[in-house]
């Protein structure tokens, strides 16, 4: 029959599993597996759909889950998105979501990322800025995030996550602070508006302020 594409939603589910130490049987694994390598590209790589460019952030993602799901790094499914990864310098510019779940899976660090402030809730409904007025897809992961985003979650670093450092940042682990803003050009669906930059700096100059 014909696939359901999802290799997104497929890695996030194991992304997910990590994060809160579900543990995956081993049909489901290799279910999982079989999802990443039908939906590959042929270029070995994976995007948003089936019609899509690669992307740094979905090939990422589906890297990191197909290795905590047992794969090495030399498996034939792999070896293509190790050296787009690597010809991209690692993936510091990764798209923000990406770097959201690769810092709760300490594989990024958390200063990396632009100020996701859980006070903004706080604020007027009637501010055009309050996130209760965002679409509702929006809304509702951005409340999520907020809340991550407030405790700085990361799971405890272990072999695996070592292994992946070395392997998502071949000049070396480090350099988020500089690159927060930054973003592959291939994954640039609209370019940060100078709104939106003043709006990040002005968040970034109330968390220094407050906790």
């Amino acid at each position: 029959g014909e696939v359901v594409w999802g290799p997104m939603l497929a890695a996030q589910y194991v992304l997910m599993c990590q994060i809160t130490g579900s543990a995956i049987p081993a049909a489901r694994s290799d279910l999982l597996l079989l999802q990443f390598r039908r939906t590959r590209f042929g270029s070995g790589l994976w995007g948003l759909h089936a019609h899509s460019p690669p992307y740094l952030f979905v090939t990422t993602l589906v890297y990191v889950a197909a290795r905590l799901l047992g794969l090495s790094r030399d498996d034939p499914l792999l070896v293509p998105a190790a050296r787009f990864i690597a010809a991209e310098g690692g993936v510091l510019r990764i798209p923000s979501w990406g770097k959201f779940w690769l810092a709760m899976l300490n594989l990024y660090d958390w200063e990396g990322l632009h100020p996701l402030l859980p006070e903004l809730w706080a604020l007027p409904r009637r501010l055009p800025i309050h996130p209760g007025r965002f679409y509702c897809h929006t809304r509702l992961i951005y409340l999520a995030m907020t809340v991550i985003y407030a405790s700085r979650h990361q799971i405890p670093r272990a072999p695996e996550i070592e292994a992946l450092r070395a392997e998502l940042y071949p000049a070396g682990y480090g350099g988020f602070r500089e690159h927060r803003g930054a973003l592959r050009a291939g994954d640039l669906y609209a370019r940060p508006s100078r709104v939106l930059r003043y709006f990040y700096a002005l968040c970034r100059y109330v968390e220094r302020r407050h906790s």
